[in-house]
Formats: structure tokens, sequence, C-alpha cells
């Protein structure tokens, strides 16, 4: 960036442009009463190193650390005398990085950073330590979000005895099979409607309608929707097949236990 005729460092390179500018992203955390949420925009793992990095007074890339850590676990029973003390070195470290980290970046329902994408640090995760992830995603993309590999970790990382995984994706489904032959009557109508039209106007209603029709005929759930007064936190997703009168979502409850000082999951199966 150029300014008063020099050229100055805007943003932190961390990687090529596209890793860079997602990286970049904005972050939010949030805290209505006792809740806390996390917006984790775009945050690939180079950024989330970065941010563990600065958060946590560290000068070692936690990524490095958890390859080195897997590399070393892959040798099972191979491992020397001295490949089994780095081990334990890396393990304490990442350890001691996702306690202070937990000191910044806990929070109980994170959006899961960049769709779901497989660019992710585990120890990133486990400092945000959420009892709830929310994941949203399109249809209309050529990555495949969420990764498999991004949603078994945020079960895995999640807190509690049964972390709660909210995905549009999933959520999502489409009527595959449409009544063809009705469908097409009722186009064939609207074409009859659009010709006998006797003024633009009526035509471009007619012509908005029939675009609209043809958008209903997938239809397409998905929606996360999260309400709180600060003390209860209701997660709710919009179900495919209402059951009885007016049950149209699938609810669940985060209580905050005032013994614990944290929020839990209500569990359904569980006496409380």
């Amino acid at each position: 960036m150029a300014h008063g005729g020099k050229n100055h460092q805007a943003l932190r390179t961390i990687g090529n442009e596209g890793v860079t500018k997602n990286g970049h992203s904005v972050v939010f955390q949030l805290k209505i009463g006792k809740l806390k949420v996390m917006l984790g925009g775009d945050l690939n793992t180079e950024s989330e190193d970065y941010l563990l990095r600065h958060y946590c007074g560290i000068n070692e890339d936690t990524s490095h650390l958890e390859n080195e850590v897997h590399q070393l676990r892959a040798r099972g029973d191979k491992l020397t005398e001295d490949e089994k003390g780095k081990l334990q070195v890396a393990e304490t470290s990442l350890a001691a990085i996702v306690s202070k980290g937990r000191q910044t970046f806990q929070v109980d329902v994170a959006k899961a950073c960049h769709h779901g994408s497989h660019h992710f640090s585990e120890t990133f995760l486990k400092a945000i330590n959420a009892i709830a992830v929310v994941i949203s995603s399109g249809d209309a993309e050529a990555y495949s979000h969420p990764r498999p590999d991004a949603l078994g970790a945020f079960g895995k990382y999640g807190r509690g005895h049964r972390p709660l995984l909210f995905s549009t994706e999933i959520a999502r489904s489409t009527r595959e099979f449409t009544p063809v032959f009705k469908f097409y009557d009722r186009i064939k109508k609207f074409e009859a409607d659009i010709k006998a039209a006797q003024s633009k106007r009526e035509k471009a209603r007619l012509q908005k309608e029939i675009e609209q029709e043809k958008s209903r005929n997938v239809a397409v759930y998905g929606m996360i929707t999260l309400r709180t007064d600060g003390d209860t936190v209701i997660i709710a997703q919009k179900i495919e097949e209402p059951s009885g009168k007016d049950r149209k979502w699938d609810i669940h409850e985060l209580a905050f236990n005032d013994a614990r000082g944290e929020f839990e999951y209500k569990d359904r199966t569980k006496s409380h």
C-alpha cells in the first residue's frame, strides 16, 4: 500500500494470494450475557498459526508441531529413545498452547471457518472448545464443503459428552422426484396466460411468477438459527417434513450450569 510517497505493508503475507486473503478475513467473538460465540470467517491453517503465536506468546507454528507429532506417532513401536523424547516435548508444547489459547479463544458456539474446509489446525479447534459448531456451506461449489475430516474434527474436539454439529449442507435436502406432468401442465398454462396478457406489465408479472414456480419445484431446507437471552441458548434446524401441525424445527438447548460456570448441552437422553 502506498502512503506518503512510500510503500507500506498493509496485510501480513502468510502464503499465496488466496491464503493471505482468506487468512485476513474478519473474525468476531461475541459475548451475549454469559454466552460466547465465534464467527470464524475464512480462517485457514496459516492464519490460525498466526493467531496462536500472537495470543499464546510462542515462536513456532502450531501446525509444524502437529505434523511432527503425527509423523512420530506413525512410526509406532519403531520410535527410538530420542524420537520418544521429541514426541513428548511436542505433545507437551501443544497441550500448553491449548491451555493458554482457551483463555482467548474458548467459546460456547462457533461458526466453522471457511465453510468446513480441511485447512484448519486441530490445536486451534481444541482452543475454541465449542459445545456446538455451525457449518454454513452451499450446493453450487467445487470444494465439497464441509470436508469429511473437518466434520470428524469438529466432533472430536468439541466440548461435552455430546458435542453438537449443525451443517446447512447436511440439513438441506431436495426432492429428486417431482410430479413432472403436473408441473409441465402448470408451465404450459403460464405460457398461455403470458401469450394472452394485454400489457407488458401483466406479462412481466406472469414471467416473474413462472420463475418463482420453477424455483419452488425443488424444495430446499437447511436453515440453522440461534436464539439466546444470554442464559439459555436455543439452536434449531429446519426439518424436512413437519411432524404435527406446528413442529417445523428440530430444537436443541444449551443451559448455563452455575456450579461449573459454563454452558452445557441439555441432552434429552439424560435426566436433568
